[in-house]
């Protein structure tokens, strides 16, 4: 099952989408201004990820989780679809399955939030503070990472982990506290 963000449309000019794959520690969410900036030059542009499982508007998640044996089976060969067949098709699947376990009063079990799904948020949490402390200080987001690095240890903001987003983001609303 993919997440996608589809930004802009195909023009004459560019009638190809462009793309746009992340790799290990990132999810679709890390070409969110690429998609940006070439959706405003007149491409379209795509960004995907494989998500765990499809959220409801009740917060419930779909009944098949992916890369199970049942949507290897239902999906067939990859490659012969594009992104937004895929995406139909996938969702098409999901509302049968809904409506097959509503039919028989099974209940639709609910994923936990995903280990990406968690390290994601926090991030964007982390990134929001780091955006008012530069706004407050006028250092640049570089230097404020680096200095919560220092602070906390750790790798660079792409491979922490959830503990180590969750240092950083206290001890940035200690250092934001203390200059207040």
């Amino acid at each position: 099952m993919l997440e996608v963000i589809d930004k802009g449309s195909c023009t004459d000019a560019h009638p190809v989408p462009l793309l746009f794959v992340h790799g290990g520690w990132h999810g679709a969410w890390c070409w969110e201004n690429f998609l940006d900036f070439f959706a405003d030059a007149g491409y379209r542009a795509v960004a995907v990820e494989p998500a765990r499982a499809r959220r409801q508007p009740d917060g419930e998640a779909t009944a098949t989780p992916a890369g199970s044996d049942e949507e290897a089976d239902y999906l067939g060969l990859p490659g012969l679809l594009d992104a937004d067949q895929m995406r139909a098709l996938l969702h098409r699947r999901q509302d049968e399955q809904l409506q097959r376990r509503a039919a028989s009063g099974q209940g639709v079990p609910s994923a936990p939030p995903s280990m990406h799904g968690q390290l994601r948020e926090l991030r964007r949490e982390l990134n929001t503070l780091v955006s008012a402390t530069q706004h407050r200080t006028g250092k640049p987001h570089g230097w404020i990472h680096s200095e919560l690095r220092r602070r906390c240890g750790g790798p660079p903001i792409a491979a922490p982990t959830r503990e180590q987003i969750q240092a950083r983001i206290e001890a940035l609303r200690r250092l934001n506290a203390e200059h207040s």
